[in-house]
């Protein structure tokens, strides 16, 4: 089982982050926070003075309170993947860690791995299938922003 899980995380590491510079890379959405604060600040101004009501403008502010919120979440995320120092990885790498960095690196990439069942009529002796398992990865894809 150990084998199979670490072929598992050296084959994701080596598909999503091989390659590449080990230089930290800048946030795409640095500036958008600010720029959703200054809006909501404007609309909540307007509606203090009584240029606005409320009514008007209730759905827009939920929506970007929820926006800030989710760029905050996403700004917390990239940071936390630039200090994996995964970008650039090689399987070299991999052999020179200790255990201690290597769980690291397990729990960066890997959420959790789900063991199904043993299905009627075979053995709970047979030999492991890896069918049986379903890996649940942190990040799906570097592109999607969401990677390590």
């Amino acid at each position: 089982m150990d084998e199979f899980l670490e072929g598992l995380v050296l084959g994701h590491l080596g598909e999503h982050f091989a390659g590449g510079t080990d230089e930290p890379v800048a946030w795409r959405g640095e500036k958008r926070p600010a720029e959703l604060r200054r809006a909501r600040q404007e609309i909540e101004v307007s509606i203090a003075a009584g240029e606005v009501p409320w009514g008007e403008v209730r759905g827009l502010l939920l929506r970007l309170g929820r926006s800030i919120e989710g760029l905050e979440s996403e700004r917390r995320e990239h940071a936390e993947q630039q200090a994996t120092g995964l970008r650039g990885w090689s399987r070299e790498r991999w052999g020179r860690m200790a255990v201690r960095e290597k769980r690291e690196v397990i729990a960066r990439v890997l959420a959790s791995v789900l063991v199904l069942a043993v299905p009627e009529g075979v053995s709970d002796k047979a030999p492991l299938d890896p069918e049986l398992l379903r890996p649940s990865w942190r990040w799906e894809t570097p592109s999607r922003g969401h990677a390590l």
